[in-house]
């Protein structure tokens, strides 16, 4: 489920994404499963190339 929201996120720039992002790599810190961190590893690459975007 959280790939799936992944996958719209990447379709929607705001900032109420961005800062469920921020939301959900805190709501993760204390988990290490291999699907948390696939989780944890997509939501940071998409909350940088929005910085990155932002920043242009």
């Amino acid at each position: 489920m959280a790939q799936d929201a992944l996958d719209q996120a990447v379709r929607v720039d705001s900032t109420l994404v961005a800062s469920c992002l921020d939301t959900l790599l805190d709501t993760a810190r204390p988990y290490w499963t291999t699907a948390v961190d696939e989780v944890r590893t997509r939501a940071k690459d998409l909350a940088v190339s929005r910085l990155t975007t932002a920043a242009a």
